[in-house]
């Protein structure tokens, strides 16, 4: 609900992180300031609706992707096909 942080002190903080100045430098000239949007836009085309999401061989997968059993038995089958 706030404004955010300013162009200078995202700046600081990328530096202070270890970020390169060249990289620093690309938040004035607004290089990537569409990626969040248009990231946004194709996982909504791709049908993206949270993290995580896992897809197999193009199908989502909607089992237990926490356990192994389930996910790896999903994976072998989409396999063999």
């Amino acid at each position: 609900g706030t404004t955010g942080l300013t162009d200078p002190e995202i700046a600081q903080l990328a530096a202070s992180a270890g970020v390169s100045q060249k990289t620093i430098a690309q938040f004035a000239n607004n290089t990537y300031v569409n990626v969040p949007s248009q990231a946004w836009d194709a996982a909504q085309a791709d049908n993206v609706h949270g993290t995580p999401t896992v897809f197999i061989n193009g199908v989502e997968f909607t089992g237990d992707i926490y356990s192994a059993g389930p996910f790896k038995q999903a994976v072998e089958a989409a396999a063999a096909k």
